[in-house]
């Protein structure tokens, strides 16, 4: 969250003018966004684009869920290419010759699109990497692990016979 965050707060700063000349800014904002302003990271263009990109990186490290069966790395990788390029060369938009809401619009499309397609994509592709990855005792489709097989007795035990799945076969014990 933090990462749009920096982003949302960077669209504003960059395009300040035409969201203040589009009746787009608050006084109570511009206060606030002042003080954020004086931050390092929102510098430059480059500056945060770089923290906000970081920042969802990180959190990709942590992505959790479902295996996706259909996942292809190939795909995946491509599209990560395809958004780090778009969300990279979108500050080109600013040298065009043209009405400045036009280049806002298509710098916070461009930018907009190239990180979900770096989320998208980098979720799917984390998620695929941790699962192929995975090499622990609860394998077969992280569902079984080795049971206690030997018979232990003291005053509090109760022995049951089982049935498990565990390495390829089916075990009594």
């Amino acid at each position: 969250m933090l990462s749009v965050a920096i982003l949302v707060i960077h669209f504003y700063l960059t395009c300040y003018l035409v969201f203040r000349d589009n009746g787009l800014s608050w006084p109570v904002t511009d206060r606030m966004l002042i003080v954020l302003s004086r931050m390092k990271i929102f510098n430059s263009i480059s500056s945060a684009k770089i923290g906000s990109i970081l920042l969802l990186l990180i959190s990709l490290c942590g992505a959790k869920g479902r295996k996706d069966e259909k996942s292809d790395v190939r795909s995946l990788l491509t599209y990560s290419v395809i958004g780090l390029l778009l969300y990279s060369i979108s500050s080109l938009l600013f040298i065009l010759k043209v009405r400045p809401i036009t280049i806002t619009y298509l710098y916070i499309s461009c930018t907009s699109v190239g990180y979900i397609l770096i989320l998208s994509s980098g979720t799917r592709l984390s998620r695929l990497l941790k699962y192929n990855l995975a090499n622990d005792v609860f394998n077969k489709e992280n569902e079984t692990f080795p049971q206690e097989e030997r018979k232990l007795e003291n005053e509090y035990s109760i022995n049951l016979p089982a049935r498990y799945y565990y390495k390829g076969r089916i075990r009594n014990r």
